[in-house]
């Protein structure tokens, strides 16, 4: 059996110095304020103002995703970057809350 892929492509795959990993001691995240982001991205979700803000529904739910993996995990800044993002979009949900 063949995958019909060509032989051609390649996949690229972002990679991530170990300077793009911040600790636990600088890392501003913490279990309550991703609860609170989680729960306000949620709302944001859910109540369909994303649409009128031109928020995709694909970014919305890898912000979700990514709190989420974050409140899992015990290095909570590993998607510093990411969450950052979601810091900038928390605070516009705010002012419409």
């Amino acid at each position: 059996m063949s995958c019909g892929c060509s032989s051609g492509a390649s996949l690229s795959v972002p990679s991530y110095s170990q300077q793009s990993i911040v600790s636990n001691v600088d890392c501003i995240y913490n279990n309550t304020n991703l609860l609170d982001f989680k729960n306000r991205l949620i709302w944001f979700k859910d109540s369909g103002l994303y649409i009128e803000n031109n928020i995709s529904i694909a970014l919305l739910n890898k912000y979700i995703g990514t709190v989420i993996s974050s409140i899992n995990i015990q290095e909570k800044c590993t998607y510093k970057q990411i969450l950052d993002e979601v810091n900038e979009l928390v605070n516009f949900i705010i002012t419409l809350q």
